[in-house]
């Protein structure tokens, strides 16, 4: 069964709107941790962004290896190397929205902490999106082949 553009090119567009989703949580982390670096801030807000900035960095590591994988012409859309990096991406972004503090801070450094927070769920969602979208496309490829279910 021959596949139509359609399938073949759905995976690189969601990990490509995930890949820009996490680019923006990434620009979201920086500002917040530019912030908190700034003269007055507890130590707590500069730690705090020291780990989101880490777990910002992960994903975007992962979630960018991932749409490298999906963009070649002979990508597999289900390859378990690409859905255990978004796997790993995911959970880089979850602890990242996890990380950021519910503290009351200055009006300005709360902007940005809410900028920052917001990227981040939108770009775990979109990652999980591209998640499941290669994951339906490994159980379509395994459907496909003969002798498996």
């Amino acid at each position: 069964m021959e596949k139509n553009i359609d399938d073949r090119r759905e995976p690189e567009l969601h990990v490509g709107a995930a890949l820009n989703a996490v680019e923006a949580a990434m620009s979201g982390t920086h500002g917040y941790l530019a912030l908190a670096l700034s003269a007055g801030n507890p130590l707590a807000d500069v730690m705090t962004g020291a780990k989101a900035a880490h777990h910002v960095y992960e994903a975007w590591w992962r979630v960018e290896r991932s749409f490298e994988c999906v963009k070649t012409p002979f990508a597999m859309p289900g390859d378990p190397q690409t859905i255990a990096l978004l796997e790993a991406a995911r959970d880089h972004l979850g602890k990242l929205c996890a990380c950021f503090p519910k503290t009351e801070m200055a009006r300005g450094a709360l902007t940005e902490l809410s900028k920052a927070v917001q990227s981040a769920k939108y770009a775990l969602e979109k990652t999980e999106a591209a998640l499941a979208t290669l994951s339906r496309a490994q159980k379509i490829e395994r459907m496909r082949e003969p002798g498996k279910e």
